[in-house]
């Protein structure tokens, strides 16, 4: 399973890993949050894969800065994806998040052309939520009968993370503890540096370079205080 499972009477078993997502609506403002977690013995596998998962949410969170398109935050979340060897569940991601839990635009967890087209700005509101499986990167997903559940077609191990951003002047607005968490498991298991012989980042940047075109702006919260109120609540 990746995400979208819902409640049935299958036991917890030791060695699952159990993702959490949890949503919350305060005063008309929505906050999203979603976490994995290992059930029992945390196995060596399970626990690079969930690793790799926190630190791209991590990477992400740190390219949400105003003057950086959507293509900043794919990009930052795919190289870490790619570092670790894990691939990303197809046609999911983030979304812009505020007065509705699910507003445009898409926030995808890899470099698309549509993603330049998205520049952020103080104040826009994003979910960001890497999904990444032990699969290979053209391996797909299917839905199970009840509409919901999602499950990788090889049965591939999968962990699924996601924090709501305010992206402000002074940088992104986020739960400290998110971010920590990722440093704490990396440190953990002292993961190798990131290698990108290609050039990385800056080579897809350069590809997808962002079209000259006039900026649009989506999911805007005036008062990041309260976006505040609705994570602490949601989780």
């Amino acid at each position: 399973m990746v995400v979208h499972g819902r409640p049935t009477g299958r036991r917890l078993q030791d060695g699952d890993l159990l993702s959490i997502d949890c949503g919350a609506i305060v005063d008309g403002w929505h906050g999203d949050a979603a976490v994995t977690v290992h059930v029992g013995e945390v196995l060596e596998d399970d626990a690079r894969l969930l690793q790799a998962t926190e630190l791209a949410l991590a990477a992400g969170i740190a390219a949400a800065v105003p003057g950086s398109t959507l293509l900043d935050v794919a990009t930052a979340v795919d190289d870490v994806a790619r570092a670790h060897g894990y691939a990303h569940l197809p046609d999911h991601g983030g979304h812009g998040i505020g007065r509705a839990m699910h507003e445009a635009p898409f926030v995808p967890n890899e470099p698309t052309s549509d993603a330049a087209r998205h520049r952020l700005r103080a104040g826009n509101t994003i979910a960001i939520e890497p999904m990444l499986h032990a699969g290979s990167r053209t391996s797909s997903y299917r839905t199970k009968k009840d509409g919901w559940l999602i499950v990788t077609t090889d049965g591939k191990r999968a962990a699924h993370v996601e924090n709501t951003v305010a992206v402000t002047d002074a940088g992104p607005e986020i739960r400290a503890d998110r971010a920590d968490r990722a440093g704490r498991i990396a440190e953990a298991l002292n993961p190798p540096e990131p290698h990108h012989p290609n050039g990385g980042a800056d080579r897809r940047r350069q590809r997808y370079a962002p079209p000259n075109q006039p900026e649009e702006s989506t999911c805007l919260v005036p008062i990041v205080r309260r976006w505040r109120s609705v994570l602490a609540r949601a989780c």
